[in-house]
């Protein structure tokens, strides 16, 4: 859907960072109390508004656009290179979208937690953002409050379109979908995080891409593929037989090697140690655990250096011995 911006180029390019930035799962809440730019008129910014009024340092939204240049300035003075380490998995599930996207394809990308499924999406996000009136990808995370139609449908729009132009009363969940779809073209990949907490709204997804023609990317763990592709109830036959599926169980020592030389971690002992820590399933394994482990180190003991034992005492800290 085309729209007229009233910002100059330089503004526009400032709101398109902001943008890629908010799609990758960063919380608008932080831009927030990181800019000091107050809620209704961020809102309003990124949906091509004017905030209006003056007051003595100069327009509201002259001083809301230099923060948010400041932020921006602030977060790649900071930023890693690489947010993520390049894993044999991540570049395997990145691949996997990029090619849902050039194909405007329906996938879904199941597998155990922490092993690095939403790091795909967010470094796939970043690269490839969805911008105004720019088709790219954008990234949804829901949570266990998006278990019905209407609030997984609210999450989605929300996203694509921004709060201040939903106001929850004024759509039913068809008008939703409706816009949803209209806001969508088929240059575009939704990527649906977190799949796993929408239970039997899951559905809205199939929807979606039968009406949108846009890439749908579903992301869940192992309680999305037992919803979904169950062989002892066919509930979600239709959705099955629309969505192409990747599984990845677990995390490979591939994964974990490459994680830690990332880390410049070095040690035989500690990789041993690391391995079998990621490799198992569930909570308690994954890259995600030993990104705990490393951040416990940092910021409580920094003083320790990184080897063997001090792994297997963090470890054991956090109950992942």
């Amino acid at each position: 859907m085309i729209k007229s911006s009233p910002f100059t180029l330089e503004q526009e390019d400032i709101l398109l960072q902001v943008e890629t930035i908010l799609d990758t799962g960063y919380l608008l809440d932080r831009l927030i109390g990181q800019t000091g730019i107050p809620e209704n008129h961020i809102k309003k910014m990124l949906d091509r508004q004017n905030i209006g009024y003056t007051r003595a340092d100069g327009t509201k939204q002259d001083v809301a656009f230099n923060a948010l240049k400041e932020w921006l300035e602030i977060r790649k003075n900071t930023e890693q290179p690489d947010s993520f380490a390049p894993t044999p998995t991540l570049e395997k599930i990145h691949a996997i979208i990029a090619n849902a996207h050039r194909t405007g394809d329906f996938v879904a990308i199941t597998g155990d937690v922490g092993i690095g499924k939403s790091w795909a999406a967010i470094e796939y996000v970043k690269t490839n953002p969805r911008g105004f009136n720019k088709p790219g990808a954008l990234r949804v995370e829901f949570t266990r409050a998006d278990r019905n139609d209407s609030a997984a449908l609210q999450a989605i729009l929300g996203a694509l379109v921004g709060e201040i132009e939903i106001g929850r009363s004024a759509y039913r969940n068809g008008n939703m979908m409706s816009a949803i779809c209209r806001e969508l073209n088929q240059r575009d990949c939704l990527i649906l995080d977190e799949c796993n907490y929408l239970g039997s709204s899951i559905d809205i997804a199939r929807d979606i891409y039968d009406k949108s023609g846009a890439a749908i990317v579903l992301i869940g763990n192992p309680e999305l593929s037992n919803t979904v592709w169950s062989k002892k109830k066919q509930d979600f036959s239709a959705l099955a037989s629309r969505a192409t599926r990747f599984d990845f169980p677990r995390t490979l020592e591939q994964d974990v090697e490459a994680f830690l030389t990332w880390k410049g971690i070095t040690g035989a002992r500690i990789r041993k140690a690391a391995v079998e820590i990621a490799s198992r399933p569930g909570q308690s394994g994954g890259l995600r655990t030993l990104t705990k482990i490393l951040a416990l180190r940092e910021n409580y003991y920094p003083s320790l250096s990184m080897d063997a034992d001090t792994f297997e005492a963090l470890a054991a800290q956090i109950d992942r011995a």
